[in-house]
């Protein structure tokens, strides 16, 4: 099951020892689904395909400019 958290950085800025009060964070929950990994696939490959789409899965849930190398496929307004 996909999650996917969004405006983090502004609630607990990197670096900070406490979080900045009054600030907005978002998580989303996807909906569950089942990996796709092809048999006979070795375990290196496997982890690798299996990391790529659960990735995806959560990319579909952030917005455009949070999304990253995963968000590639993912078309504009895809986000629910």
């Amino acid at each position: 099951m996909p999650i996917a958290i969004a405006g983090s950085q502004r609630f607990w800025p990197k670096g900070k020892l406490l979080p900045r009060p009054g600030r907005r964070m978002t998580v989303t929950v996807g909906k569950p689904f089942t990996l796709s990994i092809p048999k006979g696939t070795n375990r290196r490959e496997s982890l690798r395909l299996a990391t790529g789409e659960l990735m995806h899965h959560v990319a579909e849930l952030l917005p455009p400019e949070q999304r990253g190398v995963y968000g590639e496929t993912v078309g504009p307004g895809d986000r629910p």
